[in-house]
């Protein structure tokens, strides 16, 4: 079951310039949720900017406390791994995004939904309803976003309307279609396509 492609919606950002962490020779320290998909991300972000001989530490922490976080300039050089709504409050904090997944990574970070067969054979009409309700929820979603943000308002952290309308553009739907070029891009990746609801 396909959700969405990150366009912009993950990312990195800090308290220096990318070209400053380039020439950086100090501790970077580097605060992510560890064994997620932001792991991945720090490391696309290294291994693309050419930072992979600089002194990283790796700060394991979650995205609410991650948005909490001051930019402290004068001390510490800091990259943080995250995603939007999250990142509305880092900037308020002093930092900037300094690559996303559009722009400044080659990864492609997509959110779906797998099972094994034997779970989906087990509970398909649990899984047919779950997509439904899914493919209904992002239909408000585009049609009335405002009536769509009451109802997820609670689970989001303070985040305006206008804050959280302007991260829609950070995501591709994908959940009904998929774009042909992403599709040969997954492919080519092995990630299996057959059998989507």
């Amino acid at each position: 079951m396909m959700f969405d492609s990150s366009f912009g919606g993950d990312m990195v950002m800090s308290n220096r310039s990318l070209e400053a962490l380039q020439l950086h020779e100090g501790n970077i320290n580097a605060y992510l949720e560890m064994d997620s998909i932001n792991q991945e991300i720090l490391k696309d972000f290294i291994s693309y900017h050419g930072l992979g001989n600089k002194k990283i530490n790796y700060i394991n922490k979650n995205q609410d406390e991650i948005s909490h976080l001051k930019s402290d300039k004068d001390t510490e050089v800091s990259l943080i791994v995250t995603y939007a709504p999250y990142d509305v409050e880092l900037k308020k904090n002093g930092f900037e995004t300094v690559a996303s997944t559009k722009d400044g990574l080659a990864i492609t970070v997509i959110d779906a939904l797998y099972s094994c067969q034997d779970t989906y054979g087990k509970h398909k009409e649990q899984f047919k309803v779950l997509k439904e309700k899914t493919d209904m929820a992002i239909e408000v979603l585009h049609n009335d976003p405002q009536e769509f943000y009451k109802h997820v308002k609670p689970y989001l952290q303070d985040i305006s309307y206008e804050d959280f309308e302007a991260t829609l553009h950070d995501v591709k739907w994908i959940n009904k279609t998929i774009p042909p070029d992403l599709k040969q891009h997954i492919q080519e990746m092995n990630f299996p396509l057959d059998g989507l609801i």
